[in-house]
C-alpha cells in the first residue's frame, strides 16, 4: 500500500483480501494517472473511504449495521469512489481510461466474490463478531 491506513478487519482472511484489492486499485490509478498531484489526490479519497468503512463498523459492533453490509463495504465504495476519480481525469492523460474501468471492475468482482467465499467458509455469529484494527 502507498501509505499506512488503519482499516478494522474481521479477520486475517478480511485483511488479506481487502489489501491486495486497494494495492491492486492503487496500481491502476498509477498507471492512469499523469500527474503526481492527482495521484496524491486519490489518496484523499481512499481515506474517505477507510474512515467511512470503520464508521460502519463501529455500528456493526453495537448491532445498527448489518455486519455483511459492512464486510463488503471497503471494495464496494472504493469501485465507486475510483470510477468518479477515472471520470473527471483529462482526456489527455490516459487514452485506455475505459480499460482501466473495466479493469477495475473486474477486479471488484473478484474481491467481492472472494469475500463472499470467505463468508461461506467462516459464517459470521455474533460471538465471532470482533473487529480488529489492523
Amino acid at each position: 500500500m502507498a501509505f499506512e491506513l488503519e482499516i478494522y478487519y474481521l479477520n486475517n482472511e478480511h485483511s488479506s483480501i481487502v489489501n491486495d484489492y486497494i494495492d491492486d486499485v492503487y496500481q491502476l490509478v498509477h498507471e492512469a494517472t499523469f500527474f503526481t498531484e492527482d495521484y496524491k489526490n486519490f489518496e484523499d479519497l481512499i481515506q474517505n473511504v477507510v474512515s467511512y468503512h470503520n464508521g460502519l463498523g463501529e455500528y456493526v459492533a453495537d448491532g445498527s449495521v448489518d455486519r455483511r453490509e459492512w464486510y463488503t463495504s471497503l471494495p464496494n465504495n472504493l469501485y465507486w469512489v475510483s470510477k468518479g476519480f477515472f471520470s473527471n481525469l483529462p482526456q489527455y492523460q490516459d487514452k485506455d481510461i475505459v480499460e482501466h474501468e473495466q479493469k477495475l471492475l473486474y477486479l471488484t468482482i473478484d474481491v467481492l466474490d472472494r469475500l463472499n467465499e470467505c463468508m461461506e467458509k467462516l459464517p459470521l455469529t455474533q460471538g465471532e463478531m470482533n473487529i480488529n484494527l489492523n
